[in-house]
């Protein structure tokens, strides 16, 4: 994955991290590829109330007042709970799923995966 684009969605999951006053992440957390609750950005953004994320780049928070502040951190297009991810999200998200990104992709039970 070109570290940019890396470095581009963990800025952004940042910025929403830190609205919400968690802890910034230092890279995307581990996890388990083929199982869509339980991604990349769902793992960085679940405490802030992420309930999923589609291949897409959809994310579904647990409220419209989530949403739609994540909505304005990014830049982006809330509709109700959901928000419609940044561009970068999608091809990440792409990457991870088509087994592009091994560096975060670990099952459960796995040390890394648990640590997260």
């Amino acid at each position: 994955m070109s570290s940019s684009l890396n470095a581009d969605t963990l800025a952004l999951v940042n910025v929403v991290r830190a609205a919400y006053g968690y802890d910034e992440l230092n890279d995307l957390p581990a996890s388990d590829r083929g199982n869509p609750s339980d991604c990349l950005y769902y793992r960085a953004l679940r405490d802030i109330g992420v309930e999923s994320v589609g291949g897409d780049g959809t994310m579904q928070f647990a409220s419209q007042r989530i949403a739609a502040h994540v909505a304005s951190l990014w830049g982006a297009v809330a509709n109700g709970a959901s928000v419609s991810a940044p561009n970068q999200f999608k091809k990440v998200i792409a990457r991870f799923d088509g087994g592009n990104l091994p560096a975060h992709t670990v099952v459960k039970g796995h040390p890394r995966y648990d640590d997260e």
